[in-house]
């Protein structure tokens, strides 16, 4: 992160001496010890910093922490208005990317409601859709955009696309550009909807975006199997984009998501994803809105095997445990 301080409402937070507060040997510290240190700092500072410089292995302790603020900050009046107050601002997330890839039912899929229309752009149409609304008394908009590199008017056509995008979401907090994972490679119309996008947004997009690789349902039901495809996914984007910024930009995070799965257990990582790529000044906003559906499970030690009776069915255990868990979880 190249900013020095970051401008809230309440103080000037001051990063390097943040940074201080958290010792050098963090990553291998236990989670214990790391809960320890990261108390000390403030939920922005938390989140800027934590998220950012020092996430690692303790990403679970960082939200546990980060909740428990959140929670006692009722306690504090000046706390509880500027959490209030960046609620009401809330956070815009940018969706760009082909028509047909997923990018509203990956965005239904975080919020768990139908928050974006799917299917509503044609070839021809020519808008950006913006879609607010509040989710746990959070502001959002999203903005749904045509999809790129499908016109036969090829490059012009998507240059006024991503002039009716930076008209409209001038700064966007995150951007998804999303990609079908089962394409395998990254075509000439991607790379050229990239460099548009380089071109419009200039360099600052790039802290602000991530690739969300959708139709991953096989890297989820056969993980061994499908890794080595996410991984060379992940390597051919990364560098088509080292290509576009003349290697200044050599690795943009990738998630996969499977929207057609039922079990949803890489929401928590579009989730953590998104929330480390936002724009500092909107990062509480986008914490505060799920902060409520994430589950933080802890360290469980072994626990023995459960004989099954007409008394106590181990399954219904199971069952009625995973039952109880919230939407996203963080494992």
């Amino acid at each position: 992160m190249n900013e020095k301080s970051i401008r809230t409402d309440i103080s000037q937070i001051d990063l390097q001496k943040a940074e201080q507060a958290i010792p050098n040997d963090y990553d291998s510290l236990n989670a214990k010890n790391a809960a320890k240190a990261i108390r000390r700092l403030e939920l922005d500072e938390l989140l800027t910093v934590t998220m950012r410089e020092f996430r690692g292995k303790h990403r679970r302790s960082v939200m546990r922490v980060a909740l428990s603020k959140i929670s006692n900050s009722t306690q504090v009046p000046a706390l509880k208005e500027k959490y209030q107050r960046e609620a009401e601002e809330g956070f815009t997330i940018l969706l760009v990317g082909q028509t047909g890839v997923g990018k509203s039912a990956t965005v239904n899929s975080l919020f768990g409601k139908k928050v974006a229309t799917t299917n509503d752009f044609t070839s021809e149409t020519k808008c950006v859709k913006p879609f607010e609304g509040k989710y746990n008394k959070v502001s959002y908009t999203i903005y749904d955009t045509p999809g790129l590199g499908e016109s036969d008017s090829g490059p012009e056509l998507d240059s006024k696309y991503l002039s009716l995008m930076k008209e409209q979401c001038p700064v966007p907090d995150v951007l998804w550009y999303v990609l079908k994972l089962t394409d395998h490679r990254v075509t000439r119309a991607d790379t050229d909807s990239l460099r548009l996008i380089h071109q419009n947004f200039g360099d600052a997009i790039w802290d602000r975006m991530m690739i969300t690789f959708t139709h991953s349902e096989a890297v989820f039901q056969s993980p061994e199997k499908s890794q080595k495809t996410f991984e060379g996914r992940t390597e051919t984007v990364n560098e088509a984009i080292a290509g576009i910024t003349e290697g200044k930009v050599q690795e943009i995070p990738t998630v996969a998501v499977a929207n057609k799965l039922k079990e949803k257990s890489w929401l928590g990582e579009l989730f953590t994803t998104s929330l480390e790529r936002l724009s500092p000044e909107r990062r509480n906003a986008f914490f505060l809105a799920f902060a409520m559906d994430l589950e933080i499970p802890k360290p469980q030690p072994p626990t023995p095997k459960v004989k099954k009776s007409a008394a106590n069915n181990s399954e219904e255990v199971t069952a009625n445990t995973r039952q109880q868990r919230k939407r996203i979880e963080l494992t």
